[in-house]
């Protein structure tokens, strides 16, 4: 018999969620204005996003590390709950030091960007237990389409991160402000209150036990690919310093590295192939193509968001000022919001009939609340009134798929590639 998904508690894990979109999409109006505040160059802009979700990857790749040295699964053994909790904690510890590094007076970037990286460690911490968490609230045959709800709360804390950043920063549209970093510090120390409340929740709150008893497999190949792939990615967080000592151009640095990690990925899936044996849950195809993929689908998605600003502020896009490019940006990440509510549909138990007309009116209520949101800000919202034409084949898609993943995944993905 199918267990029943546990929404009460489901709705206590997925605040978490939000958090994760909201300061991740924060980063789009972040980057454009430490550019211009620390006078960089559009590279080292990038090392916002480049620390933020490094500690993504660093911080999981310490916990399997330390969870392969001691034989014992470590996130296991405490507990999904107390990861959540002890991820918010660290969080904690780096929107307060972010907070106290702007209102200084004396911030300097590479501050901000430990500050970013110590918020993102404690994400990656939640991330690494809230996911298999969210699929053991209820039955498995649906954990993906609560991963999707999820992700749609995600989004919408991606949609409304911008504009609040944007707000502080700059103030609106007629009331501005002189941008000044002083201006986030009620944001981030706010921020901290929020993850303490959140941890303050989840402590009390009544979670089941949802951790595997499954034991630990040793996997010695898999960890000194991690670890190798760990090294190559360094030069990307430091090509100054690399530029410095060899001299080499900063965009050959970084594109030559991800081109290893790239390659290295496809030949630990042939040399698994060939014998397994070392290679733990990577002799399976299947999880190496996964990530390739999903390295593939977060760099454009990051690349874009990093770089939307800059782009903006071309005269053949518009030509745009820092304090003017919140409401695309909103857009931007609102899209996601619109897609991953569209999917959330099948979440629920309707009938195929009632699907079908949701498919159709979710995706444009969602660009109702973007349009809403934008509006109290005050933001001039012309720009977005052909939007409703490409929500319209987004539409027509996941009708064509009729909810069938590898479908929908084939049909977006040559739409995406067209576009």
């Amino acid at each position: 018999m199918n267990q029943q998904t546990k929404w009460s508690q489901f709705g206590v894990l997925i605040t978490v969620f939000f958090f994760w979109g909201f300061v991740a999409a924060s980063n789009s109006i972040f980057i454009p204005f430490c550019k211009t505040f620390f006078n960089l160059d559009q590279i080292q802009s990038q090392l916002v996003g480049s620390a933020f979700y490094g500690a993504y990857f660093y911080g999981s790749l310490i916990l399997y590390v330390f969870s392969t040295i001691t034989g014992t699964d470590l996130l296991n053994k405490i507990g999904y709950k107390k990861g959540i909790i002890y991820g918010l904690l660290i969080s904690v510890v780096g929107a307060v030091a972010l907070a106290l590094i702007s209102g200084s007076g004396n911030a300097t970037f590479g501050l901000v960007l430990v500050s970013f990286f110590i918020i993102a460690l404690g994400f990656s911490l939640q991330q690494t237990a809230a996911q298999p968490f969210a699929i053991g609230l209820g039955s498995p045959e649906t954990g993906s389409h609560r991963l999707n709800m999820g992700g749609s709360v995600n989004s919408f804390g991606t949609l409304l991160g911008p504009l609040v950043v944007s707000f502080l920063l700059f103030g609106s549209v007629t009331s501005a402000k002189e941008a000044s970093i002083e201006n986030i510090q009620t944001l981030y120390f706010f921020l901290a209150g929020l993850f303490i409340v959140a941890a303050i929740i989840f402590a009390y709150a009544k979670m089941p036990k949802t951790t595997s008893d499954e034991k630990l497999e040793k996997s010695p190949k898999a960890l000194y690919l991690l670890l190798v792939i760990g090294l190559i990615f360094l030069p990307v967080l430091f090509a100054d310093w690399v530029k410095t000592v060899t001299g080499f151009d900063k965009s050959l640095t970084i594109v030559s590295s991800l081109v290893i990690i790239l390659a290295l990925l496809f030949i630990a899936m042939i040399a698994a192939k060939k014998n397994p044996e070392g290679w733990g849950a990577m002799a399976y195809p299947q999880l190496v193509l996964g990530m390739i993929a999903i390295f593939i689908y977060v760099g454009v998605e990051v690349t874009v968001d990093n770089n939307f600003g800059a782009l903006l502020k071309k005269t053949a896009f518009g030509g745009y000022d820092d304090s003017h490019i919140s409401h695309l940006i909103s857009l931007y990440w609102g899209s996601m919001m619109i897609g991953r509510w569209t999917g959330a549909v099948s979440v629920f138990n309707f009938s195929k009939k009632v699907k079908r007309i949701l498919v159709i009116v979710v995706p444009f209520l969602a660009f109702g609340l973007i349009l809403a949101v934008n509006l109290i800000k005050g933001n001039d919202v012309s720009d977005f009134y052909l939007y409703p034409i490409c929500i319209a084949i987004a539409v027509a898609a996941f009708l064509y798929a009729e909810e069938k993943p590898v479908k929908l995944l084939l049909t977006v993905s040559i739409l995406g590639a067209l576009g």
